[in-house]
């Protein structure tokens, strides 16, 4: 599971939590990245105490921007993402976040998913042709768009 743009990396970990076995936090915000880690952690030492040593998550802080580590490609990742979040702050715009899902497309496995979260008012992210929109959702001022590796 990856996280891009993870903030405290409460979505990540929830996956982690709910067997996940590797999770990915992106966030470059320094602070934000120690919250996040500190959260690793808790729910490492959590794990240790109510996981079979071998279903415990393997939980990795990534502390840099979502491009960077995006544009590090597949020889930065063992192994490809089956579930991605992404859940920029406002200021990023669709195409800049067209560019993050470009840069995406080689750690996905085959059938991934990824859901990004967006205001409303953002409009619809614009999505690159190897990608597929399968479903959207708002819920008051959010929405939730759900993307799929589109077969080529």
């Amino acid at each position: 599971m990856l996280d891009l743009y993870a903030g405290s990396g409460a979505l990540g970990l929830e996956a982690a939590s709910r067997g996940a076995s590797h999770v990915v936090l992106v966030e470059k915000n320094r602070a934000a990245a120690r919250v996040a880690k500190r959260n690793a952690d808790l729910v490492t030492r959590a794990a240790e105490h109510s996981v079979a040593a071998d279903a415990r998550p393997v939980i990795v802080v990534i502390p840099q921007a979502a491009q960077t580590f995006l544009d590090a490609g597949a020889e930065a990742m063992p192994q490809a993402f089956d579930m991605v979040f992404i859940d920029p702050p406002y200021e990023v715009d669709n195409q800049a976040l067209g560019k993050n899902l470009e840069a995406l497309m080689p750690l996905l496995a085959p059938e991934a998913t990824v859901v990004i979260e967006r205001s409303t008012r953002s409009g619809r992210p614009q999505v690159p042709s190897n990608l597929e929109l399968v479903r959207e959702k708002s819920y008051g001022d959010t929405t939730l768009f759900w993307l799929e590796p589109r077969d080529l």
